[in-house]
């Protein structure tokens, strides 16, 4: 029988700081986002808790903060950071987390409600993976809907 062989993760371009990589998962979740045509707004301060506004096809308006993941953890799981300073979101700031992987390239598309003051532990290499947040996988319908 062949044995099943994992692919390598993508490298990850270098970036000089964790505001830059910030900065570049914001842009790719605005490419990845317009490619679904969905309408995407950033707002012109950055003192809200949301890195974007996202308008479904039927006008329902969510916001978004995109958080990103660039080093795996022990077993090739990844930390998805929602707890900016030691204070977790909560749902009159935001309504969805999209937490990008970069090495997998593999979104994850959280409601905030689902948190509970977790930072969601995710592995994007493990076929079958039994985490509870699997089932946010590129799950962009929740932002279409």
């Amino acid at each position: 029988m062949k044995k099943l062989t994992r692919a390598r993760p993508r490298p990850c371009p270098r970036l000089p700081d964790r505001s830059a990589k910030g900065e570049w998962a914001e842009a790719a979740f605005l490419t990845k986002a317009l490619g679904l045509r969905l309408t995407v707004c950033r707002p012109f301060s950055s003192h809200y808790r949301f890195d974007f506004l996202v308008v479904s096809p039927c006008g329902k308006v969510s916001r978004v903060q995109v958080k990103s993941a660039w080093t795996p953890q022990l077993h090739s799981d990844y930390f998805l950071n929602a707890r900016p300073h030691g204070r977790s979101y909560r749902s009159p700031e935001i309504d969805f987390i999209a937490g990008y992987v970069v090495p997998e390239d593999v979104w994850y598309i959280i409601p905030v409600r689902d948190l509970h003051r977790h930072a969601p532990k995710v592995y994007p290499r493990v076929a079958r993976s039994r985490s509870k947040w699997e089932r946010y996988r590129e799950a962009w319908h929740l932002l279409r809907s």
